[in-house]
């Protein structure tokens, strides 16, 4: 099995870059880890098409929250706009011919676009991002997510 994330990029990332989880640049996770049989190849070329025809957008950071199943991992909460709807869906609708297994279950309707703030880096309440670009990575260990290979990043149209 092979795990991935997509998101966004905030502060800049390196493709083929390893990062450990406190290293990870800031991003706006666009569809939060799944596991496939398919390799990042194939995950890939399905996610191609639907960012070559996805115009770059605007995120605006607004409150801080605590996400997680213990509510301890704090996150900046992202204007939900039809823009970053509209993609998120996009996405999940073309991992389906991957047969993904999503690790959480807020998808679709549920979705919360946010940032986790990572040690002392976060965004502020308010501050605003042009977003370009869309990464994929996949995590070195997919029983341990938290070291992880930027893969490919996507430029917007």
């Amino acid at each position: 099995m092979n795990a991935f994330i997509v998101g966004c990029e905030i502060e800049p990332l390196e493709e083929g870059h390893h990062y450990a989880y406190k290293d990870f640049p800031l991003h706006c996770t666009l569809v939060h880890w799944f596991k496939t049989e398919s390799n990042h190849e194939v995950v890939g070329q399905v996610l191609s098409p639907v960012l070559k025809s996805t115009a770059p957008f605007r995120i605006t950071s607004l409150t801080q929250a605590l996400f997680g199943k213990d509510q301890n991992i704090p996150v900046h909460k992202i204007k939900k706009t039809n823009e970053i709807l509209t993609l998120h869906k996009r996405l999940i609708q073309a991992l389906k011919v991957t047969d993904p297994t999503y690790t959480i279950p807020w998808l679709g309707d549920s979705y919360e676009p946010h940032v986790t703030d990572i040690e002392d880096r976060a965004l502020r309440q308010g501050e605003s991002f042009n977003v370009t670009r869309v990464y994929l990575a996949e995590a070195t260990d997919s029983e341990n997510i938290s070291a992880r290979k930027v893969i490919q990043l996507h430029q917007l149209r």
